[in-house]
């Protein structure tokens, strides 16, 4: 008998938002792998992997993989992708643009 993996998915990928600064911001990443295999979730910014060690006021909610701006700034305004992979396979969300308004 022959074991074919599920393949990785994304159920419930980030959307576009508009926020003040300040305001505190979710951008969902449900993905859903094979149960045999490890899911690793990685959010890029631009196309660039976030370093969550020199973004202090962003953490990974590693429970459900969202990506939690503590207090949004308005150099935060960019494109965020959510990447999964399980060693197997990988998939990419639709990008989301995330639009930080400041004060006037």
């Amino acid at each position: 008998m022959t074991y074919c993996a599920a393949p990785t998915r994304i159920v419930d990928g980030p959307s576009n938002q508009t926020v003040n600064v300040t305001d505190a911001v979710t951008l969902r990443c449900g993905a859903v792998t094979d149960p045999l295999e490890p899911l690793t979730v990685k959010w890029l910014r631009d196309g660039v992997p976030i370093n969550f060690q020199s973004s202090s006021h962003l953490r990974l909610d590693e429970d459900t993989n969202s990506l939690i701006f503590m207090r949004a700034a308005v150099t935060d305004t960019a494109s965020y992708t959510c990447h999964a992979s399980n060693g197997l396979d990988q998939v990419e969300s639709s990008p989301a643009t995330l639009t930080v308004r400041g004060y006037c």
